[in-house]
């Protein structure tokens, strides 16, 4: 009896991995993720509350088959719009963690008041979290870290300069 229970349990273990192998190569299939070279940094909320710093040489970016928004494009609506500005031309994006609604400012504009249809990160990279590379000063090297989305407060670009148009 427990060899029974024991093989089903193999064999149950072994259709959850086949399944999440292939649930995450037709993830593949309709993703790609590109990397945008805007240089900035992130205020974001760490596990004890505080608000905290984290600088970034660039960041990636994921498209989706099913989604309109573009690489190195912030995804928000503007005056009832569905809208997507240019990384290049952003300054911040800032989110009210109580509501929908945010603040852009771009290069050549002030700050507009925009719908935000998801949390900060998602709107930026299609993700639920912001995926970058950073400088790791431990180390000497770059490295590859992510945040979580919801924990996201702010986005800073200090160089955009390197970003296709």
């Amino acid at each position: 009896m427990k060899m029974g229970v024991s093989l089903a349990r193999l064999a149950l273990a072994h259709m959850v991995v086949l399944a999440c192998l292939l649930g995450v190569a037709a993830q593949g299939l309709c993703a790609e993720k590109i990397w945008v070279d805007a240089a900035g940094y992130v205020l974001f909320k760490n596990d004890r509350g505080d608000v905290v710093r984290k600088d970034f040489v660039r960041y990636a970016d994921v498209l989706f088959d099913d989604m309109p928004k573009k690489t190195g494009y912030f995804f928000c609506t503007l005056d009832g719009l569905e809208t997507q500005v240019p990384v290049r031309d952003i300054l911040t994006v800032k989110r009210d963690p109580n509501t929908d609604f945010g603040t852009v400012t771009t290069t050549n504009t002030p700050s507009h008041a925009v719908k935000i249809p998801q949390d900060l990160a998602g709107s930026l990279t299609g993700m639920d979290h912001f995926e970058m590379e950073y400088f790791n000063a431990l180390t000497g090297k770059n490295e590859v870290g992510f945040i979580l989305g919801t924990d996201v407060l702010e986005i800073h670009f200090t160089d955009t300069s390197r970003v296709s148009k």
